[in-house]
């Protein structure tokens, strides 16, 4: 039999659930109790530097949901069928949504908004959310979430109103679901241990009185980059939205120089979570987006705001052609060019996006990243005469700057410019996953689709590889059917104007289009399961995807030079150079995961986007780089990717 350990805090919070259904399967273990004042000066012995951690046989695991669905694998309490499965998460989903609203309550630190936060809290979200716990219930007629007997559903309903965050008189308001949790509480597994578990500590008692919870329960945040706005501009306003402290260190071009060789990367920004470094502007990005709740309710809105965040690289990239010209008669043709063009077209894009919504936001009914970075993206950047044009995009931007959180950050952050020195600006984005679980976003699915229990997906591009390329992998890998569309360039004039944004590639899932090759990249890659287990990993992964984009950068500028002489000299600078450096960075994840594979311990998106990056680029002797070549090789040995390198059509890039 297995050996198990759990290793939390002295009280319950997110180590209950899982002393629960170790109660309820009669299973022993070692229940290790930490003070909370003391784990700081042992946290590094712990996966991710946070509790809980089970062990198993020794081995550690963290993650608190990741560890309560194993137990209830482990024990049969999470269903007997997948249908029964789904089930079980969508009571997950529901109790994940209640904790959440809670949390955002426990975690407020302005009283007048703490106080508005209850009163929506038990006016709205807990009734909202208790009545489809008791729906769920009365549809299944047994007096049990799931089936006909305890299972996981219960016990982490359970687990949730006994967490002291409830008014009981509420609970009363929803006679099954009052039922339910005391046939819960009538288990002799379940009864013995709430007679026997200890009881709360004073201290927690106390900060239980104050709605407090152990401030390093949440992550600590640093982030760290130069005296200008730049590529940090973003994440700082999702932390001002958020309403979340973090450290803003700031470094003189001296300073930096100094601090260089400390960083991940050696490049700005930087955003270290409970002391552990992490670099890629577009990976802080979409971590805290999704640590936030900024992303959107279900993988469909994150697709959502990943196209726009698609249309604001579009943008940059223009930007950064005006910036970097060095001739100035040029450059300020190329300024015009954007002005009366190219600014033009994608602030159409928004502006048709924000029509389409109807709600004010670019996603759902609320600000979201998708909001923020357009908003970060206008502001003092593009000609006001331009914007002036696009009533809808203007409109949302002025949402964002009085947002109370965004305004008093704007009123209070350093007066600096835009860039700084030789940090020239670059937001990019990619594989942004929710946080709620995925069962949540597929149930919402099966509940649409009347015909199917799974999406059909048509992936619409030229006949050449670009940037569809990464996304016919993914589906390679996942064995998944769907049909490849391949235009020639005829045919995409005849049909652009049909198509999202006039371009492709484009995908459709169930009939309605979706744009942005590394937004239809993203979504796929978290339908099928490979942007990472836990929130920590999905960040890895886009550590990796940002270091894709910076070879991509580099590539693109080689490809559209029309001067031979110019082209030369950038294809010698990228071989040379260039290339070698990312691919180092490559070398270095690899060596510092130690599995073969870029994050965890098998093939996933960050493994196929460096694969289909390497295929793209010469010049680079990836002997000089083995790690970098053998996962290229693991890629090219898998069943499924070895397959489709074969039958694929060949074409050019």
């Amino acid at each position: 039999m297995p050996q198990y350990k759990l290793i939390y805090f002295d009280f319950r919070g997110r180590g209950e659930l899982s002393r629960f259904l170790f109660a309820l399967a009669g299973q022993e273990y070692e229940d290790v109790r930490i003070k909370y004042d003391d784990f700081p000066g042992i946290k590094d012995k712990y996966v991710f530097g946070r509790l809980p951690v089970l062990e198993v046989d020794g081995k550690q695991y963290g993650q608190s949901m990741a560890i309560t669905s194993f137990l209830a694998r482990r024990f049969g309490f999470h269903g007997n069928t997948d249908v029964e499965v789904l089930e079980v998460d969508q009571v997950l989903g529901i109790v994940s949504d209640l904790r959440e609203a809670l949390v955002r309550f426990f975690m407020e630190k302005d009283e007048a908004r703490k106080v508005e936060i209850a009163k929506e809290n038990s006016e709205t979200n807990m009734p909202r959310y208790l009545g489809f716990l008791e729906t769920v219930l009365k549809n299944s007629n047994t007096g049990f979430y799931v089936g006909n007997k305890l299972g996981y559903a219960d016990v982490a309903a359970f687990d949730l109103l006994d967490s002291g965050g409830f008014d009981q008189g509420l609970v009363e308001r929803f006679p099954l679901v009052k039922a339910n949790a005391e046939k819960v509480k009538a288990n002799p597994g379940i009864a013995k241990w709430l007679a026997k578990r200890p009881q709360l500590t004073p201290s927690h008692q106390k900060r239980r009185a104050n709605n407090r919870r152990p401030s390093y329960i949440m992550p600590t945040y640093k982030l760290k980059y130069f005296d200008s706005k730049g590529r940090a501009e973003v994440c700082r306003l999702l932390f001002a939205m958020a309403g979340q402290k973090y450290e803003d260190v700031r470094y003189s071009q001296d300073e930096w120089l100094a601090e260089k060789n400390n960083t991940p990367f050696g490049q700005l920004p930087v955003l270290e979570v409970d002391g552990q470094q992490y670099a890629q502007s577009f990976g802080i990005i979409a971590y805290l987006a999704r640590e936030f709740g900024l992303h959107g309710k279900d993988n469909l809105e994150q697709l959502k705001v990943d196209q726009v965040m698609g249309i604001i690289q579009d943008i940059y990239t223009h930007m950064l052609k005006h910036f970097m010209e060095k001739d100035k008669a040029r450059q300020a043709e190329i300024l015009k060019e954007n002005n009366t063009v190219h600014y033009p077209k994608f602030l159409g894009f928004f502006e048709s996006i924000l029509k389409k919504n109807g709600t004010g936001f670019f996603v759902g009914d609320r600000i979201t990243l998708a909001d923020i970075a357009v908003f970060d993206t206008l502001d003092g950047k593009i000609d006001a005469s331009v914007v002036d044009s696009f009533p809808l995009v203007k409109e949302n931007g002025k949402k964002v700057r009085t947002s109370e959180k965004i305004a008093q950050w704007l009123d209070k952050r350093p007066k600096t410019a835009y860039y700084q020195g030789h940090c020239v600006i670059r937001v990019t984005h990619f594989g942004i996953r929710y946080r709620t679980p995925l069962a949540t976003h597929i149930a919402g699915v099966l509940t649409a689709q009347a015909a199917s229990n799974m999406p059909s997906y048509k992936l619409i591009y030229s006949q050449h590889k670009g940037r569809a390329e990464l996304s016919r992998l993914l589906f390679a890998l996942a064995g998944q059917k769907y049909e490849d569309v391949r235009w020639t360039r005829e045919t995409l004039q005849a049909e652009k104007q049909n198509l999202l944004f006039g371009q492709i590639p484009v995908l459709e899932v169930d009939g309605k289009q979706y744009a942005q090759s590394m937004a239809i990249a993203g979504f796929l890659a978290r339908e099928f399961g490979f942007h990472g287990k836990t929130s920590i990993e999905q960040m890895e992964v886009d550590q990796v995807i940002g270091i894709v984009q910076d070879i991509f950068s580099a590539l693109i500028k080689q490809y559209l030079e029309q001067d031979e002489e110019k082209k030369a000299a950038f294809t010698k600078e990228n071989n040379e150079t260039t290339f070698p450096k990312f691919v180092g960075f490559f070398e270095k994840i690899l060596k510092n995961n130690n599995t073969g594979f870029y994050v965890g311990d098998k093939l996933g998106l960050a493994d196929l986007a460096a694969y289909d990056t390497l295929s793209k680029i010469d010049g680079v002797n990836l002997d000089a780089f083995p790690l970098v070549k053998a996962n290229k090789e693991k890629v090219e040995s898998n069943e499924r990717i070895a397959k489709w390198l074969q039958e694929r059509p060949v074409t050019e890039l």
